[in-house]
Formats: C-alpha cells, sequence, structure tokens
C-alpha cells in the first residue's frame, strides 16, 4: 500500500513531502503535548480566550505570508531579484501596518467579547510582525529552490519552541498570557535559522521597482486567502458573540482537537506540491498529468486519516484530554469530516495560482464567504442556545461539501479546459 502510494506522487513532490511530513510529525508530538496540557489545564471559557487571540493573529497573517511569498516562488528567473528587493519593503510596510492595526483593535475587540484580559496579549502577539520581515525573503527563496529540508527543519524548531514555551508557561498559571508570549518569542527562532540557511542579503536601497507587478499577482492571492481565514474563523466569532466564550471554546477544543490534526496534513502537501506544479508551468500536459496524479493520491490519503480519527474520537478524547471533553466529540468528527472538501478546495486554488488565475478563485470565494455565513447565521439563531454550536458544524460541513466540490470541478476546467473527472 505505501509503495503504490509513494509511486502515484512524483519523486519531488514525495522527497519534499518527506521533509515535511518528518517535520510535521516533530511538531505534532510536542503540538499534541501542548494541546493535553491545555486541555487538562485550561477551562473552556479560557480555551475561547484563545481562540480568540489567534483568529486575529491568522487575519492579520495574510498579507504577511501569502502575498510576496508566492510571487518569489512563481517569478521568472530574470526578475528574481528586483522582486525580493521589492518584496523586502513591501514587507516592511505591510507588517508595520498590521502592528498598528492589530494593537488599535485590540482594546475595542477585548470590549466587544466582554474580556478585558484580551488587550495587552494582542498587543503583545502583535510584536511579531517588527521581526517577521528580516527573514521572510530568504524563506521564500528556501521554498522556491525546492530546499524543503531546511525548511522542514526551520518549521521543526520553531513550532517545538512554540509549544514548549506554551506548555512550561502555561502550567506556571500565565494562561492566554503563556499563548502571546510564544507567539512573539518564537519567532525568532525562524529570524536565526533562516540567517542561517540563505545568503541573500537585503538591499542596500529602498526601491519599489516591481510593486506592481507584485501587485497585480497578489491581490487576488491575499484576497482569497483572506476570505478563507474569515470562512476558517468565521463560526469562531459567531459563536463566540452570539453563544458565549465558554460555547466557543467548546467548539475551538473539537477544533484543535480534530481538524487541526488533519489539516496539518493537508498543508504539507500542498506546501510541496505548490512549487512543484509551479516549475510544470510551461508544459500543460505534464502540467495536467501531475496535478491528477497528485490530487487523487492526496485525496486518497486524507479521507483515509479523516475517517480513522474520526471512528477513534469516541475513545481518545475522553481518555486523552479528560470527560469535560465529551460533548465536543459530535462537533469533532463533523469538523474533521469538513477537511475532505476542504481539501479539493485548497488543490484546486493552488492550480488556478500557478496558472495566475486567482482571480477565478476570488469570484467563487466571494459567492462561497457569503453562502457560508448565510448558513452559520441561520444555524446559530434557529437552533436551541444548547445545540447550536451542533448545528454550526453541520453547517460548515455541509457548506464545505458542496462549495468544494464544484469548486474542484470549476478551477480544472478554467486551467485545462473540461477534463474528464478521474482522468488526467
Amino acid at each position: 500500500m505505501l509503495t503504490k502510494f509513494r509511486k502515484s506522487l512524483s519523486s519531488k513532490v514525495i522527497q519534499n513531502v518527506s521533509w515535511l511530513g518528518a517535520s510535521e510529525l516533530v511538531s505534532r508530538i510536542f503540538r499534541f503535548g501542548t494541546t493535553f496540557v491545555l486541555a487538562r489545564t485550561l477551562e473552556s471559557s479560557e480555551y475561547g480566550l484563545m481562540a480568540i487571540l489567534y483568529v486575529f493573529l491568522e487575519f492579520s497573517q495574510v498579507f504577511i505570508w501569502h502575498g510576496v511569498t508566492a510571487k518569489i516562488i512563481q517569478a521568472d528567473e530574470k526578475d528574481l531579484q528586483e522582486i525580493c528587493n521589492t518584496a523586502y519593503w513591501i514587507n516592511w510596510a505591510v507588517c508595520l501596518l498590521a502592528f498598528s492595526i492589530q494593537c488599535g483593535i485590540a482594546y475595542p475587540v477585548s470590549q466587544l467579547y466582554s474580556s478585558p484580559q484580551l488587550f495587552l496579549p494582542l498587543c503583545l502577539a502583535a510584536t511579531t510582525y517588527l521581526i517577521v520581515p528580516f527573514f521572510l525573503v530568504k524563506a521564500s527563496l528556501l521554498e522556491r529552490a525546492g530546499r524543503m529540508k531546511e525548511v522542514a527543519f526551520i518549521n521543526a524548531a520553531q513550532s517545538t519552541t512554540s509549544n514548549l514555551m506554551i506548555i512550561v508557561l502555561v502550567m506556571l498559571g500565565w494562561g492566554i498570557w503563556a499563548i502571546a508570549t510564544s507567539i512573539s518569542l518564537s519567532t525568532l527562532v525562524w529570524l536565526v535559522v533562516n540567517f542561517r540557511e540563505s545568503s541573500w542579503s537585503f538591499p542596500k536601497k529602498v526601491t519599489f521597482d516591481k510593486w506592481k507587478e507584485i501587485a497585480g499577482y497578489t491581490q487576488n492571492i491575499i484576497g482569497v486567502q483572506l476570505l478563507n481565514k474569515l470562512r476558517g474563523n468565521l463560526d469562531y466569532l459567531i459563536i463566540g458573540k452570539f453563544l458565549s466564550v465558554e460555547k466557543l471554546g467548546l467548539y475551538y477544543f473539537a477544533f484543535n482537537a480534530g481538524s487541526g490534526i488533519t489539516m496539518n496534513v493537508v498543508n504539507t502537501f500542498l506546501w510541496a506540491l505548490f512549487p512543484h506544479l509551479c516549475g510544470l508551468r510551461q508544459d500543460p500536459q505534464q502540467l495536467k498529468a501531475e496535478y491528477f496524479k497528485n490530487l487523487k493520491t492526496i485525496m486518497s490519503f486524507v479521507s483515509g486519516i479523516v475517517i480513522l480519527q474520526s471512528s477513534l474520537s469516541f475513545f481518545y478524547v475522553p481518555w486523552v484530554f479528560g470527560n469535560k471533553w465529551i460533548p465536543a466529540i459530535p462537533i469533532l468528527i463533523l469538523i474533521c469530516l469538513s477537511v475532505i472538501p476542504n481539501s479539493l478546495k485548497l488543490i484546486g486554488s493552488i492550480l488556478l495560482n500557478v496558472d495566475d488565475k486567482a482571480h477565478f478563485t476570488l469570484f467563487f470565494d466571494v459567492i462561497y464567504t457569503v453562502v457560508f455565513t448565510i448558513s452559520l447565521l441561520l444555524a446559530v439563531n434557529l437552533a436551541d442556545a444548547n445545540t447550536a454550536t451542533y448545528w454550526v458544524a453541520i453547517a460548515v460541513l455541509a457548506c464545505n461539501t458542496v462549495m468544494g466540490g464544484l469548486f474542484s470541478v470549476w478551477s480544472a476546467q478554467k486551467v485545462f479546459g473540461r477534463p474528464v473527472l478521474g482522468k488526467p
């Protein structure tokens, strides 16, 4: 079975996935320890505060991590140096703006959710944006070069440091401060190791010569990522606002112990797939063959993991995390199952990004987000308060299944014409 799986992926993707998979395994071991300590130590209300902190952090990171990085990977070799120089200064402008905005909204957000203790941790977490510009171009160039061994090492080192810090600080009673502190300080690991692995030097003068080219390519990708983040976090925001922080904590635990695990597997594949497909842009037939081959294999692998995890949830949740989280099991299963259609959606988005057609993804995602928002609002308002979180999870699964399947077919048609389903 394993041999067949390996043969169905290209050797380059297999090599990159192997390194990233090893990195993810190390990270997952420490992240599991973190989830265990948090579940055993924090109450559901504190879990809810942690969810809100991560939600606002993820929205800011869209502009930082998903814009210029994609363009550096996709750029033609002749334009690469100028794009990197411009990207460096764009990163500084964006990161300073993100820092200012997050600190500016920290107090209103803490008041909106009746949680004044969120104010200062949100500001502390924002300091990570002041570190990122020093290493982001270097990290992007490593990915472009396919040096996933180094990328994997860097990610494993950062994740391990972050999770160890959370475990220690939570056990010392720092609560939400443990999360904010780890977010800020663990970013230094990325800085140090990227400096060691990449020889790219900072530009000596401020230049924005390629800003139009970067903006033209990234504006649709950033728009898509913003809508992805909105859909990925809208259920948290709605539950926290319309129900309670305690209900949000239960729901967020279900995500952490459920789809949080499987999505890491998906992201490992997608991380390696994007630069591989970019390298085939000049050969449409090869691109088509590789895309469908990798699509089938990735979806088979992810579906197997999701089904296995969902089946075992009734056993491992109470045994590992405690009986107080048993009510979260049905939510966990529903959210975990939604990873399958969500993976189809993400793979289709990568294909359109490779072919410089992210505007199609943006168009689709606007409709997707409207449908998703209406579904969640109906679920949380029409259901009984005691069962509303379960109906929100059902709405998430239903929307992802319908829209993810439609997008997978539509994106392939936009790039390859009218492909026969299941055949390259």
